[in-house]
């Protein structure tokens, strides 16, 4: 209803992203990096634009660019917990487990919740540590999420830790 409000258009691309998710639909990362862009040129310095830019860049797996918007967002920002979490994300997809491990700190700290708690535990089961992986993700499921998706795809990783441990029933 009005084209001028910047935080609209973040979260219309919020819920965008959210969509590609739910139904691993990877059109919807265009159209969501059209809408942060939007934001952006209402305002340069829109730290919810920019933080969704880093996530739109890191679902592409362009994680050098994810960086850099995460980056922009943090030194705007430095309480911005997605941002240290998508830092951390491509920190770890890049085989950089330590930078990844410090970002994430960062996140939990500022905010322990399902998307902080769920990122540490896949760190953990990446680099084998399985009980403490489980832990997390269990506190990540308990802490739950505005969208049942990403509660459920918690659920599903807890499935893939037990399953690798051998736990099978």
């Amino acid at each position: 209803q009005n084209a001028q409000d910047e935080h609209a258009w973040v979260q219309l691309g919020d819920a965008l992203m959210q969509k590609a998710r739910e139904i691993a639909d990877v059109s919807y990362y265009s159209r969501a990096e059209a809408v942060y862009r939007q934001a952006l040129a209402l305002r340069s310095t829109n730290v919810g634009a920019l933080t969704g830019l880093a996530w739109v860049s890191g679902a592409r797996h362009e994680f050098e660019p994810s960086m850099a918007w995460a980056r922009q967002a943090v030194a705007l920002e430095p309480q911005n917990h997605a941002a240290y979490g998508l830092l951390g994300d491509a920190a770890l997809e890049m085989g950089d487990y330590e930078e990844a491990l410090e970002q994430y700190q960062k996140m939990l700290d500022i905010r322990p919740d399902l998307s902080s708690y769920s990122r540490g535990a896949h760190l953990l089961f990446v680099r084998g540590d399985m009980r403490r992986a489980m832990v997390l993700m269990h506190k990540a499921i308990a802490a739950g999420a505005p969208y049942a998706e990403n509660t459920a795809w918690c659920r599903a990783q807890l499935a893939l830790i037990l399953w690798s441990t051998g736990a099978l029933l």
